[in-house]
């Protein structure tokens, strides 16, 4: 099993606020895992992206899901956080 963690915390600057975080986020195939999370306290944005492959080689049958999980899980990657000041 492959398992990636990201981490990622970003103090945001005096005057400035959260306007638009993404949803969390969970995947779950038979294959793999993928989560991606946000929380907010102290004037710090901390988000939490994990991937976990269990099998490197997908059944032909099995593609479709797993293209689809793929698919969702660059949609998640590529969600914006939006700050206004």
């Amino acid at each position: 099993m492959e398992s990636l963690i990201d981490t990622v915390i970003i103090e945001i600057p005096k005057g400035y606020e959260l306007e638009a975080v993404p949803k969390n986020t969970i995947l779950e195939t038979p294959f793999s895992k993928y989560s991606s999370e946000y929380s907010f306290e102290e004037n710090k944005l901390k988000y939490i992206r994990r991937m976990e492959i269990s099998e490197t080689l997908i059944p032909l049958e099995s593609y479709e899901d797993y293209y689809d999980f793929m698919k969702a899980a660059i949609k998640s990657d590529a969600s914006n956080i939006v700050f206004k000041k």
